[in-house]
Parts: C-alpha cells; structure tokens; sequence
C-alpha cells in the first residue's frame, strides 16, 4: 500500500517537473503570456491583454492566408485543403476573439471589472489554440516555422542514431553469458 502511494506521488510529481520545465518554452512563441490574471491589475492593462490576442489571432489569420496562398500557387490540391481548413479554424477564433474583447470593453465600461478576469482566461486559451493551429497549417504547407523547428530538431537527432540492427541491448554488451531458460513460468 505505502509502495503504491510512493509510486503515485512519484508519477504526480514528475508531470508537474514537466510542466513546470515547460513553461519557459511556451513564452518564447510571440503569444501574449500571462500567468495569472490576477497580475493585470488595472482595467487598461486587461484591456491591452485582450487586444494583443486579438491581434495575434489576427496575425495568425494573415499567416496562414500566405500559406493558403503559397499552396494555391503549387497546385497541390491536398495542401490546399489541409491549410484552408486550419485557416477555417483561425478564422473561427478571431470571430470568438473579437467577441470576447467587446464584452470585456462592455464590462470595464459597466464597471464590472471582476468579471472580467474570467473571459481574460478564455482568451488565454484561445491564445494557445492558435498557436497550436498555426503550427498545424505549416506542417500542412511543409514549412519550417517556430512550432516545426522543434520537432525538426528532434527528428534530426533521431536520424544520428545508429541503426545497425541491434534490438538486444545485453548482446555483446553483457560480461555475463547466460542462457535463457528452456521453459516459461506460464507453462503448465
């Protein structure tokens, strides 16, 4: 019982090493981050948070545009398909976006200021999410953005790892040569 607990929490902790370590990564991308809205103190600031989303998003929209573009351009129809539906996407965010920071401005206007920290937390996510969709619309076009570049980097790394058949780590490796036993303990 105190095993599995020990186990339990040993898992617990190494997802929130994880996340924890992840976090500095996720800043690096260009999207508005903030980790608690509780740090905008002043309606202006929430405001200002509310429109750099949106003009990310908007950003965004014009991206992927170029992609459906460059795509259209190459004639390769299944690329073109693949962006414009991520496009779809991006659009369908900034429509929401642009939703959400006229309740906030609406709200702020009606003094209702503590309200506002929820829909800010919407945007957040919103934030992410196109990111996450901008990122899908490259691999889409096959191009090398700040998403891609680092699963290109991971995937070149694989590429410098021998392959030379080897799928049994102890042969040859191991100062013991021990046979395996002629029965299995499942056998009758």
């Amino acid at each position: 019982m105190l095993r599995h607990l020990a186990t339990r929490i040993a898992g617990v902790l190494s997802i929130c090493a994880a996340v924890a370590l992840s976090v500095p990564a996720a800043a690096d991308d260009g999207a508005p981050q903030i980790l608690d809205v509780s740090q905008l103190s002043s309606p202006e600031s929430k405001l200002d948070y509310a429109k750099s989303v949106s003009q990310q998003i908007t950003d965004a929209d014009r991206y992927v545009q170029k992609l459906v573009d460059q795509a259209s351009k190459e004639g390769v129809e299944e690329k073109i398909s693949c962006v414009s539906g991520w496009l779809d996407q991006v659009v369908a965010l900034g429509k929401v976006t642009e939703r959400e920071v006229n309740k906030i401005r609406s709200m702020i206007e009606s003094g209702n200021v503590a309200a506002v920290d929820s829909v800010l937390r919407g945007l957040g996510v919103l934030s992410g999410r196109v990111s996450q969709y901008v990122a899908q619309a490259e691999t889409c076009a096959g191009v090398q953005g700040k998403a891609s570049a680092s699963k290109s980097q991971v995937e070149s790394n694989a590429q410098g790892l021998a392959d030379d058949g080897d799928t049994d780590p102890m042969s040859g490796d191991s100062m013991l040569d021990i046979a395996p036993p002629d029965g299995s303990p499942f056998s009758g």
